[in-house]
């Protein structure tokens, strides 16, 4: 298994062939005054067959970022909407319409449940197609 930082919070797990994002974001900007991305492309072919966000902040759930980066149909492993005071709505409401715009195959995750996610998470998916499958 490999592991790497893609900066912020953002890792990439790659096993088996198959890479997963957790947490990648590429602008930080809108949130933080001075925020520079990293310089260069980490994306490279093939993108991974699936992403997690740990949470709807926007400095965990970049959907333009994931957008860019997944292979087409990819899975998005996210947490259930919110339920918080007004503060937490309003910085998590833009996460949730960033996803729905980007048209991403977002799927809620409930908390200690496992995810097969991947080529072989289906067997009535064709190779090339991601997905996921959970237990």
């Amino acid at each position: 298994m490999r592991v790497r930082r893609l900066g912020w919070a953002g890792l990439e797990i790659e096993a088996g062939g198959e890479r997963l994002v957790i947490d990648h974001v590429r602008d930080l900007s809108p949130l933080f005054t001075g925020w520079k991305p990293a310089k260069g492309s980490w994306r490279r072919a093939g993108g991974p067959a699936a992403a997690l966000v740990t949470h709807l902040h926007r400095d965990h759930t970049d959907a333009s970022a994931l957008a860019d980066a997944l292979t087409p149909g990819a899975p998005v492993l996210r947490p259930a909407p919110g339920h918080g005071d007004d503060v937490d709505n309003v910085t998590t409401l833009p996460a949730e319409r960033e996803l729905v715009r980007h048209r991403l195959a977002a799927e809620v995750v409930d908390v200690w449940s496992t995810c097969e996610v991947g080529r072989s998470a289906s067997p009535r998916s064709p190779p090339s197609t991601a997905s996921a499958t959970r237990r």
